[in-house]
C-alpha cells in the first residue's frame, strides 16, 4: 500500500498541474516525470530468492557469453548418458607426478531428431486347434490395440490445428520419413479423437461463462460445403469468434466457426451462466455486432482503447500535433497501466491507482476533443472529427477501466487467440465442412488453453484419448489446470489394484 500513499501525497502536485497554464502536452511530460519517480522509488516487486539467484547468475556469466545457447540444466527431462573415463581413476598419479582428484562429471547439450509419427508392428502368437478349429491368441496390453496410437492422434491434431500444418503438407512432409500418411486418414485420425476430448470443450464453455472477465472479437472464415442454418439465411458471411474468459489465475481460450457473430456466441455462453452471479467485465471493439444481447444486464461493458487509437496513428502524417496530444495521453494512460503489473497491485489497488494519475489525463483529453468539435476547429465530417467522434461516443465504456476493478485497456489479448485460426486459414485456405470447422474449433479451443495455462498439450490430448471414460464421467477434473493431479490420483489407484504400463512409456 505504500504506492497508493505516495500516490496521496502527490495528489496536491498533480493539481497544481491540472491548474497551471502549462500547455497539454508538457503536462503530459510532467506526469510521466513523476510516474518515472514512483517506479525509482518503488520498484517491482521481487523475491530476495529470485534476486539471489540473479546476481549468482550474472556474477557466473560476467565474463561468459553462451551466444543464446541453452545448457543442460535447461533440459532437466532429457536422458543423461553417462559415457565413463576409461585408463585413469581418482587417486592415480599424473605423469608430472601430481595425484588426480575426485571424477566429476561435464554435461553436453546435442539434439537429436526423430520422426513425428512412426510405426510399429506388433506381433501376436497365435494357436489353433487341429480338431474345433479354436483359435487362441496372444492378447495386446492394455492401450496398444486399434490402427492410430492416441499419440499419433495428437501428434497430427498438433500440427494442424496448433502449428497451421495443411493435411496435404504434413503428408508430404512425413512421406520424407518413408511413411505414408494421406491427408484423408490424417482427417481420419483427428475425427478418431474428437469423441474423447467433446466433454472437455463442453465443460470449457461451461467454466467460461463464470469468468470475471470476458473478451471476445471475430474473424473471417470459409467453408466451402457450408450449410447455413435457416435463420441465418440471409446472413452471407461465415465468422470465427474467438473467446478468452478468465477465472482467476486460469484462462480459457474458445473458438466458434459458423454463422454467428461474436455477439450471439457470447449470448450462448452467458445464457449458461448461473444466476445470481456477479455481472462479468466483458471486453470487445465497438462493434456492435460484438455485444451479447441485453448487454446492460448481463455485462460490465469496457471497451478498447487501442482500436480507438488506430485511427490516431493512421493520421498521425495529416493531422501531427492533433494526433500527437491522443497518442501521447493515452501512452501515459498505457504507461500507467504497465506499471501497475509491474507492481502486481490488485484490482483494486490498479484501480486506485489509474484513477488517482489517468483519470486526469482522460478527462483533459475528452475535454479537448469535444472542445475541437464544438468551436469548429476539426470538421465533425472529416477523417480527424470521426476519430474524435468514435471515442467521444465510446467514450463511457473506454474509461471503464477507471470505474471497474480489473477492466483491461485493451482487447489485444484475443487479438493473439485469434492468430491460431487466422494461421489455419492462411496455410489451409478453408474447411470443406461444418463438421472441419467444428473439429477444428474443439482441438485448436483445448491447444490453446494449454498454452494459456502453461500446460503440454501434446501430453494433454494424449491422456484424454487414453482416460476417455474417466473424462466423460469427470470433465471437471481433467482441465488443463488441474489433469495431471487427477492423472497422478487415478494412477496410483490403479497401481494399487491393476497396475499396467503407461501407453506413453511404451
Amino acid at each position: 500500500m505504500q504506492q497508493l500513499a505516495l500516490s496521496v501525497n502527490l495528489e496536491l502536485l498533480l493539481a497544481w498541474i491540472q491548474i497551471s497554464n502549462i500547455p497539454p502536452m508538457q503536462k503530459i511530460r510532467v506526469k510521466r516525470s513523476i510516474l518515472a519517480l514512483f517506479r525509482h522509488i518503488f520498484p517491482a516487486k521481487r523475491s530476495s530468492e529470485r534476486r539471489r539467484n540473479q546476481e549468482d547468475k550474472k556474477a557466473k556469466n560476467k565474463d561468459k557469453t553462451n551466444r543464446g545457447r541453452r545448457g543442460a540444466q535447461n533440459f532437466p527431462d532429457a536422458p543423461r548418458h553417462l559415457h565413463e573415463l576409461q585408463g585413469v581413476k581418482s587417486g592415480d598419479r599424473c605423469a608430472c607426478g601430481g595425484v588426480f582428484g575426485e571424477k566429476t562429471v561435464l554435461e553436453s547439450v546435442q539434439f537429436v531428431a526423430q520422426a513425428p509419427i512412426k510405426v510399429v508392428v506388433n506381433q501376436c502368437e497365435c494357436i489353433r486347434c487341429s480338431s474345433c478349429n479354436l483359435t487362441c491368441r496372444a492378447e495386446l496390453p492394455e492401450g496398444e490395440g486399434g490402427r492410430h496410437h492416441p499419440t499419433a492422434i495428437s501428434m497430427v491434431a498438433l500440427m494442424k490445428y496448433g502449428s497451421g500444418f495443411p493435411f496435404y503438407r504434413l503428408e508430404a512432409f512425413i512421406g520424407h520419413f518413408g511413411l505414408p500418411l494421406r491427408a484423408s486418414t490424417q482427417f481420419e485420425m483427428v475425427a478418431a479423437g474428437i469423441p474423447a476430448v467433446t466433454p472437455i470443450y463442453a465443460e470449457m464453455c461451461k467454466q467460461a461463462a463464470l469468468g470475471q472477465i470476458l473478451q471476445s472479437d471475430d474473424t473471417s472464415a470459409r467453408i466451402t460445403n457450408f450449410e447455413r442454418p435457416e435463420q441465418f439465411a440471409k446472413r452471407t458471411g461465415i465468422f470465427t469468434t474467438g473467446i478468452l474468459s478468465i477465472l482467476g489465475s486460469f484462462k480459457i481460450g474458445l473458438f466458434k466457426t459458423g454463422a454467428k457473430h461474436a455477439g450471439e456466441n457470447m449470448t450462448e455462453i452467458l445464457e449458461s451462466r448461473p444466476a445470481g452471479q456477479p455481472a462479468p467485465i466483458f471486453m470487445a471493439d465497438a462493434l456492435a455486432r460484438n455485444f451479447p444481447k441485453a448487454v446492460e444486464q448481463a455485462v460490465r461493458v469496457s471497451k478498447c482503447i487501442a482500436h480507438g487509437r488506430r485511427y490516431f496513428v493512421d493520421l498521425e502524417d495529416a493531422f501531427p500535433k492533433q494526433s500527437q496530444y491522443v497518442l501521447d495521453s493515452l501512452g501515459t494512460v498505457f504507461f500507467n497501466d504497465a506499471l501497475a503489473k509491474a507492481h502486481q497491485l490488485s484490482p483494486e489497488d490498479r484501480l486506485l491507482f489509474h484513477q488517482a494519475f489517468s483519470r486526469s489525463i482522460m478527462d483533459d483529453l475528452k475535454l479537448e476533443m469535444q472542445r475541437q468539435l464544438d468551436d469548429n476547429v476539426t470538421e465533425a465530417n472529416g477523417r480527424l472529427g470521426k476519430a474524435f467522434r468514435y471515442m467521444l461516443s465510446n467514450w463511457e465504456g473506454l474509461t471503464a477501466f477507471l470505474r471497474e476493478p480489473g477492466a483491461p485497456l485493451e482487447n489485444n489479448a484475443v487479438e493473439r487467440l485469434l492468430k491460431k485460426a487466422v494461421l489455419h486459414r492462411k496455410n489451409s485456405l478453408f474447411y470443406r465442412t461444418n463438421r472441419g470447422a467444428e473439429i477444428g474449433d474443439i482441438y485448436m479451443s483445448l491447444i490453446y488453453t494449454c498454452e494459456l495455462n502453461g500446460a503440454d498439450a501434446f501430453e494433454y490430448l494424449t491422456e484424454l484419448q487414453i482416460h476417455a471414460d474417466e473424462v466423460k464421467a469427470q470433465p471437471a477434473r481433467w482441465m488443463p489446470w488441474n489433469y495431471r493431479d487427477t492423472l497422478n490420483h487415478l494412477l496410483g489407484i490403479r497401481d494399487e489394484h491393476a497396475p499396467r504400463a503407461s501407453p506413453i512409456a511404451a
